[in-house]
């Protein structure tokens, strides 16, 4: 655990089993016909936004994937 966040965990790219949509923090709200994206960092859930389409929802999801993850993996991930 490095800085609240556990690297196993953002470095994984296994979708939990329980996920319908196949993609890690995109979810699909039938009685609303919208697409949510969210990310858990550092023990927090952060909201990405509301789409039309999965596809936009992934692209967000993704992004915020390369915001919030990339920096703390690159700062780990160098030998010391």
């Amino acid at each position: 655990m490095r800085e609240g966040t556990s690297l196993a965990r953002i470095k994984s790219k296994k979708v939990p089993s329980n996920s319908t949509t196949g993609i890690r923090g995109v979810y699909y709200n039938a009685k609303k016909g919208y697409w949510y994206a969210q990310i858990k960092f550092k023990g927090k859930g952060k909201h990405l936004g509301i789409f039309k389409t999965k596809e936009e929802a992934a692209k967000a999801r993704k992004a915020a994937e390369e915001r919030y993850f990339n920096p703390i993996i690159e700062k780990y991930s160098k030998p010391e």
